[in-house]
């Protein structure tokens, strides 16, 4: 026998000889090592990644939230003039104090 055949599984694939050699229990601890050093942690990288993206989007959300409900105040407040502008023109052109009253009231 040479060295390469003494466990006497020389034309067995080196996968099997290496269970043979180091015990099943340990080839499966070094697939398994080997899977989570390859696969999770190219998705942690990429989970990293999105987590970064989302706080970024959040950032721009929260500035654009912060934008719009200044916009509605303005807007709330040249409504609050419109009317105010209306209610003085009906006012200004009613005929009598009937139509006047109408005029306040419909505010």
């Amino acid at each position: 026998m040479t060295r390469d055949d003494e466990d006497g599984l020389h034309g067995a694939p080196w996968y099997v000889r290496a269970f043979i050699r180091v015990g099943l229990p340990t080839a499966f601890a070094s697939a398994l090592l080997w899977f989570l050093l390859t696969n999770v942690t190219g998705t942690l990288v990429q989970v990293s990644m999105m987590q970064t993206e989302l706080t970024k989007s959040n950032a721009i959300i929260i500035e654009n939230q912060s934008r719009i409900v200044q916009l509605l105040v303005e807007q709330s407040q040249v409504g609050e003039a419109t009317a105010n502008l209306l209610t003085a023109l009906c006012y200004n052109i009613a005929e009598d104090d009937v139509a006047r009253a109408r005029c306040m009231n419909a505010r």
